[in-house]
C-alpha cells in the first residue's frame, strides 16, 4: 500500500479523483469555449425578418381571395373542427379564372358570409386542398395575437361582395321572370 491518509483513505486514489475531476471540468469548458466562436442561434425577433427564415411549406394564418371564391363549400366541409362558416345565395352564372388551373370555373353561388375562426383553426391545410380555384391559402403570417379572443374570427366578406351577390340574385330573378313570361 502506497500511503494511508487520514481516516484510511488511499492517497493515490484521492489524487487520481482530483485529476479526473479537473480533466472533466476542462473538457466541459472546452466545449463551452468552442461555442464562443460559432454563429449565434438566437434570432432577435423584432429586428430580424423572421418570415424569410420560415420553411417554404410553412402554414400561417389563412387568407381568402373573395374574387376567386365560387362558394362551393368544399373548404367548410373539409374542415375537421368546423372553424369555417359560409353562407351564400344562388345567383346568375358567371365564370372565375382558377388560380390553380388558369381555366374558367363556373360560379353559381355568391357568398354573403365567409368567416374563419383562427382561434379554433389547427392550421392543418385540409381546407386548402379541395378548393377548385385556389381562393383559400395559408399566408406566411404567424403573428396573430389579439387582446380579445372574439377578434380572432376573421370575416373575409367585403361590402362589394354583398352588393355583387344581391345584384346576381336580382339578375337571376329577372332572367326567370323573362323565361316564365
Amino acid at each position: 500500500m502506497w500511503c494511508l491518509g487520514v481516516g484510511g483513505i488511499d492517497m493515490k486514489q484521492y489524487i487520481l479523483d482530483i485529476v479526473h475531476g479537473i480533466s472533466s471540468i476542462a473538457k466541459g469548458m472546452w466545449v463551452t469555449f468552442t461555442y464562443l466562436f460559432k454563429p449565434h442561434a438566437t434570432v432577435e425577433y423584432p429586428e430580424v425578418n423572421v418570415e424569410s427564415m420560415l420553411p417554404p411549406r410553412y402554414r400561417g394564418i389563412l387568407q381568402v381571395d373573395m374574387d376567386l371564391c365560387i362558394s362551393c363549400l368544399a373548404c367548410e366541409r373539409a374542415c375537421p373542427i368546423e372553424c369555417i362558416v359560409i353562407e351564400d345565395v344562388k345567383g346568375d352564372k358567371t365564370f372565375v379564372t382558377s388560380k390553380l388551373t388558369q381555366k374558367p370555373t363556373p360560379k353559381v353561388k355568391y357568398p354573403l358570409r365567409f368567416d374563419i375562426d383562427i382561434a379554433k383553426c389547427m392550421f392543418c391545410g385540409l381546407c386548402v386542398e379541395p378548393c377548385p380555384t385556389g381562393a383559400i391559402h395559408h399566408t406566411r403570417k404567424f403573428e396573430g395575437s389579439v387582446t380579445n379572443v372574439a377578434d380572432l374570427t376573421y370575416s373575409y366578406i367585403r361590402d362589394t361582395d354583398i352588393e355583387l351577390a344581391e345584384k346576381q340574385v336580382e339578375l337571376l330573378a329577372n332572367k326567370k321572370e323573362k323565361e316564365q313570361a
